[in-house]
């Protein structure tokens, strides 16, 4: 095979899995609206955020350390999967106890199945990653998604809340046993510890999950206090698609994160410059295409005013997304940290403070697209490219 085309081909394989599943999110979110009610996707929303931060503070940010930990050290791969694996069932084990004490039981074991299944799906990202098994991982969500979509319509005349849940719990269980099937090795525990320390050593990169997750989630969370589920449902949607477009850097750069910790500075400044060039077409084309989709397909028609906010919104990660990871190579993860906490932190209050002033989802969008600015502006000022250690 053409060595051309070898480097292509991990590009195109995590592409396609990375653009499908969430598009196969937002096709459940249209099936929803669509064949059922938004009352129904706003009320499942509710419970979503909730589950959502739930699976991210369970993970403990566990694919991002051990892919680094992967990468400097193949020959202990399995020993620090099974390592990390183990000493975050604790964590799990907390929300499950929340869960059971908070709801009843018709809903309750369906969400405790939910978070064990996204807990065991999740500890394997790691490995899908680190081993580019991106077309296997596509087939499992096709799969687990086919599975889910069928169980819909089997089930439309009397769809509940709760059903909707068990559909969803059933999903999520199907993926679970399919790659736990195909990275068995993983579970085969030669001895049970639960050694708190590697959770020490893999907080700073908890910290940097949650507090991203929540940099561009937070104002979902907020608005959930202030709007009906409809409104909630279908800011969701909106915000679901902008975050989209917003990963699309990610999902360009992930495949070789590894050969990030490795490359010299010059090789990253060209991919980083060519990120940048590319990013802005990508942009242009994927604010457009979200405008026709929400149009069309959900009746959400976006503003002018709502557009630029939404290129602004993802546009600036194609510019910082590689100081990011560089940050990371350089052991610099409380300079992302710190970032990412006051970016976090604005958005929550600029948040509560325009919605409590009636300004509504433009403002939300608006404020975004700020705190992606500062985050440009922060990344870019440090300097790392040819630094080894040192603070900055």
């Amino acid at each position: 095979m053409n060595k051309h085309v070898k480097r292509f081909l991990p590009i195109l394989s995590n592409s396609v899995r990375s653009v499908i599943t969430p598009l196969l999110s937002i096709g459940f979110s249209f099936v929803i609206v669509h064949y059922f009610s938004k009352q129904l996707w706003g009320e499942f929303v509710a419970i979503l955020l909730m589950m959502l931060l739930a699976t991210m503070i369970s993970n403990w940010g566990s694919k991002d350390f051990l892919v680094r930990a992967f990468s400097k050290n193949p020959k202990k791969i399995i020993g620090n999967w099974q390592e990390l694996f183990l000493a975050r069932i604790p964590v799990l084990i907390l929300f499950l106890i929340y869960i059971l004490l908070n709801y009843s039981i018709s809903i309750g074991f369906w969400l405790v199945l939910w978070l064990v299944s996204s807990f065991i799906f999740h500890s394997f990202s790691s490995v899908l990653i680190y081993n580019r098994d991106y077309g296997k991982a596509l087939f499992f969500e096709l799969i687990s998604f086919l599975v889910l979509i069928s169980l819909l319509f089997i089930f439309k005349n009397k769809m509940t809340l709760v059903l909707l849940i068990q559909c969803y719990a059933i999903h999520f269980t199907i993926k679970a046993v399919l790659f736990s099937v195909f990275y068995f090795n993983f579970l085969k525990f030669k001895k049970i510890r639960f050694n708190t320390i590697i959770l020490v050593q893999s907080g700073i990169f908890f910290l940097l999950s949650i507090t991203g997750f929540l940099q561009s989630k937070i104002d979902v969370y907020v608005l959930k206090f202030y709007v009906d589920a409809i409104t909630l449902g279908e800011y969701h949607i909106i915000s679901g698609f902008i975050i989209f477009a917003q990963s699309i850097s990610t999902i360009l750069i992930l495949p070789y994160v590894k050969n990030i910790y490795r490359m010299s500075g010059k090789q990253l400044i060209k991919i980083r410059n060519f990120i940048a060039k590319i990013g802005v077409l990508i942009q242009v084309l994927m604010t457009t295409i979200i405008y026709y989709i929400l149009k069309i397909l959900y009746n959400i028609e976006l503003n002018t005013h709502q557009l630029i906010a939404s290129f602004l919104i993802g546009y600036p990660t194609y510019i910082y997304i590689t100081y990011v990871y560089n940050l990371y190579k350089k052991k610099l993860e409380s300079v992302v940290l710190k970032i990412c906490v006051l970016c976090t932190f604005l958005n929550l209050i600029l948040s509560i403070l325009f919605l409590k002033l009636n300004y509504g989802i433009t403002a939300l969008l608006f404020i975004n697209a700020f705190i992606q600015i500062i985050c440009l502006i922060y990344y870019t000022q440090n300097k790392v490219d040819y630094i080894k250690f040192k603070k900055i």
